[in-house]
């Protein structure tokens, strides 16, 4: 498994300019991080929803629920 990270703010910035500038509801958002997260899965990096030490990133998840 690669391990190169998907810097946080990257995600959460992607998160705000869906929601905020494009006006893409929750649900689709929430498909389009699937995706993302599926797809580096697929290609051998790492969850780039886990930081390094594998526990789940808190402003993500706080952002998802």
């Amino acid at each position: 498994m690669h391990s190169y990270h998907l810097p946080h703010n990257l995600i959460l910035r992607f998160i705000a300019f869906c929601h905020g500038i494009r006006n893409i509801r929750y649900s689709t958002i929430r498909c389009y991080l699937a995706a993302i997260r599926f797809y580096r899965l697929r290609t051998g990096f790492s969850d780039p929803f886990l930081d390094m030490h594998g526990y789940k990133i808190p402003q993500t998840e706080m952002v998802l629920n």
